[in-house]
């Protein structure tokens, strides 16, 4: 049975799980920026922020295989995107890697016991 200094354990080490695998992403988050003047509707920009995330491709997909995930058909060049679990992605629009840009098709939390990530399934814009 996994006890509450387990779950503590697991999530002190995330870092360490981690290590060697992360790498530096842009992810871009609307906010209100403005009112209109004559209409007054919310004017909203996409702000860009810095974020350390493990960025990993599907090899079945990209053999070739049909694969579905969390209702998800897969795609040639989705990939999977673990953002840390203090990562607030609420109205995150897309993320950034290698100036391509990617649609957050899904977010799971994960963890065991506790929430330790975000997985996203990430597709490339078109």
């Amino acid at each position: 049975m996994i006890s509450p200094s387990d779950i503590e354990w697991m999530l002190s080490n995330r870092d360490d799980i981690t290590d060697g695998r992360s790498e530096v992403i842009q992810i871009f988050r609307t906010v209100e920026a403005d009112k209109h003047p004559i209409t007054g509707e919310p004017v909203v920009e996409e702000i860009p922020e810095d974020c350390t995330v493990v960025w990993k491709e599907f090899s079945s997909v990209a053999i070739g295989e049909r694969s579905v995930l969390g209702g998800v058909e897969l795609r040639k060049g989705d990939v999977k995107v673990s953002f840390p679990y203090d990562v607030d992605l609420t109205d995150v629009t897309h993320a950034v890697r290698g100036g391509i840009a990617f649609e957050l098709v899904t977010l799971d939390e994960k963890g065991i016991g506790r929430k330790n990530r975000t997985e996203s399934i990430a597709r490339r814009r078109t």
